[in-house]
């Protein structure tokens, strides 16, 4: 027997008789917020391959430091790509899911004790947001992650070929600053 849901279906008297939390009554409330968290933990999910995948180029970008042979090198740029493209269509799906959990969301405002402001509300509203804002630092991560790939790229080309860009070497008087 359990007590909580008790004294809430039996009517407390000074609450006003028949008053039921919406949700201790296993009613729909209580559903809808078990089919919001099923959603919640595949984007969870979804965001951990995606840290995984950036783990994974990480490693890749660094390993093309020692690499030497241009077979080699050229494979380990074509699985970084794949990892690159992966990501990218991880993510998409990732913000395409946090629409439809924002349009769920505005929808589930119309249920009885789910009206905006009560705490359903409230803990959908949080925790989409909060969801929104790892996919942001996710992809900041991401983004900062390519820049340094490009730039080690870069000077490893440059490394390589013994060519310089041409500007770099340039005196200011040069550039035409006098």
């Amino acid at each position: 027997m359990d007590l909580k849901k008790e004294t809430f279906r039996g009517g407390d008297l000074e609450a006003g008789e028949g008053m039921e939390m919406a949700s201790m009554g296993g009613g729909e409330p209580q559903q809808d917020m078990t089919r919001f968290f099923e959603e919640v933990g595949v984007i969870k999910g979804e965001m951990e391959r995606v840290k995984q995948s950036l783990a994974k180029i990480q490693a890749a970008n660094e390993e093309t430091k020692t690499v030497h042979r241009a077979q080699a090198m050229k494979a380990l740029r074509e699985r970084m790509d794949e990892d690159i493209r992966q990501v990218t269509k991880i993510a998409k799906s990732i913000k395409a899911k946090l629409e439809d959990l924002d349009r769920a969301n505005i929808a589930n405002r119309s249920k009885k004790g789910c009206e905006e402001g009560t705490s359903t509300d409230r803990t959908r509203t949080s925790i989409t947001g909060s969801l929104r804002k790892k996919l942001k630092d996710l992809m900041g991560e991401f983004q900062s992650l390519r820049q340094r790939m490009m730039g080690d790229y870069r000077e490893t080309v440059e490394r390589r070929s013994g060519c310089q860009d041409p500007h770099s070497k340039l005196l200011p008087s040069q550039t035409g600053m006098f």
